[in-house]
């Protein structure tokens, strides 16, 4: 079966126009009823990470309002001190250490790999749960060596 090829420069009434890339130049009806709907959608990955185009219709609220969210931060730590702020954060470690230094917190900086050594830390902030959204975590981190055998890295929130 043949296409149909749709050629532009053409003003006359009920012909239609192409671009030079033959894109089809159209119009939304005004008239309310000619009317159909134009959606909405939103780009969430443009198929770098997913290996396809991943696309989302906004979520509209049963009072026919497009629902919004803003961020909001509830906390926020850099470690740009040498000493560890015990104020904010618990530490505790056996036979391994962490430092920190330019904005980092280096954990295991000596490689330590005796059996039962650890090193953790936790946060002494509560946040609330809210009903009507999501708590994210956000942070940065790099593993700048091999690490060494049987070596976990367990990051937990509750």
């Amino acid at each position: 079966m043949a296409g149909i090829k749709i050629e532009g420069g053409s003003s006359t009434a009920g012909s239609p126009n192409v671009d030079s890339t033959y894109n089809l130049n159209v119009n939304l009806p005004v008239v309310t009823t000619q009317a159909g709907f134009a959606s909405i959608q939103s780009r969430m990955d443009s198929g770098s990470i997913t290996g396809t185009p991943l696309v989302r219709t906004p979520h509209v609220g049963e009072d026919n309002r497009l629902s919004v969210g803003l961020d909001t931060m509830l906390s926020l730590y850099n470690f740009t001190t040498t000493a560890q702020n015990t104020g904010d954060w618990k530490y505790a470690a056996a036979t391994m250490t962490s430092t920190q230094s330019a904005g980092f917190l280096n954990i295991n900086p000596a490689l330590s790999t005796v059996s039962g050594n650890y090193t953790y830390m936790q946060t002494w902030k509560h946040h609330t749960l809210q009903g009507d959204g999501s708590l994210n975590i956000e942070f940065t981190g790099l593993i700048s060596a091999t690490p060494p055998a049987n070596q976990i890295l367990k990051l937990d929130y509750f």
